[in-house]
Order: structure tokens, then sequence, then C-alpha cells
């Protein structure tokens, strides 16, 4: 049995006067065909340096093809502007490459093949990541 997960994304703004309005319609939606999907969950600081994610090259033969990764804050810290449950930036490579690519706003999410994940903060406190692949 198939289950499709769809990707849609809408961005909005809200005024003064609390009127919502759409800056950016919902773009086409992006459907997976889901026959396995792999949900990892783990906190992770900046003295972890980069972490292995120990992903499956292949699920009944078929590459990973799509990747979502939310990070987000586990305490308050004033002194960095942290706030317990609110996204938290971390760092990326994927499919072996040499350098990281930041992810300030603490949502990564990848539409293509996926190898190999490794994942890294500079955050001192512990930042929880939930991770969610599949083909």
């Amino acid at each position: 049995m198939s289950v499709t997960h769809k990707l849609t994304l809408k961005m909005t703004e809200t005024s003064q006067n609390a009127k919502e309005s759409d800056l950016l319609y919902p773009l086409p939606v992006v459907s997976f065909n889901l026959l396995k999907k792999i949900s990892i969950t783990d906190r992770i600081r900046d003295t972890d340096n980069l972490r292995n994610i120990d992903l499956p090259g292949t699920i009944y033969g078929t590459p990973i093809q799509y990747l979502v990764i939310v990070a987000k804050h586990t305490v308050t810290n004033s002194l960095i502007g942290a706030v317990v449950d609110m996204p938290a930036p971390f760092a990326v490579r994927l499919n072996g490459d040499a350098a990281s690519k930041q992810i300030g706003s603490g949502v990564l999410v990848w539409g293509g093949e996926v190898t190999q994940l490794q994942i890294e903060t500079a955050i001192t406190d512990y930042i929880q990541y939930e991770i969610l692949a599949g083909i």
C-alpha cells in the first residue's frame, strides 16, 4: 500500500491590525509516493561537532528522495535570543559535501537523492532535531 506525502508552501504576512494577506501564493504541490519513511529525533550541541546520521543508502533498492529536517531550541537562553521550541539554526552536509550548508531558519526541505547526511550546530545548549526521510 502506497501513501502520498504532499508538501505545500505558502507565505503570509500579518499587519498591525491583524489582517493577514498572501505574499507568496501556494506553489504547486510536490508529491512523494511514500513506500517507506524514516523518522529520527535526537539532540545535538556545539561540542558534538559534525554528527553522521545513519541513513540507509537505499530503501527497497531506491535511493532516499526527500528529506525534511526541523530543529528547535530545548532551553531559553536570553544571551542568544533562544526560546524553547522556537526554530534553531544548524548546518548540514549532504552527499559527501566538504562544506556545510548553514540553515539559519531551523528548517530544511530537500527534494532530491540523499546518500549521506551530517548535521552540526554552533549553539552551546542542546537543540533537538527531527529528520523525516522517504522514497
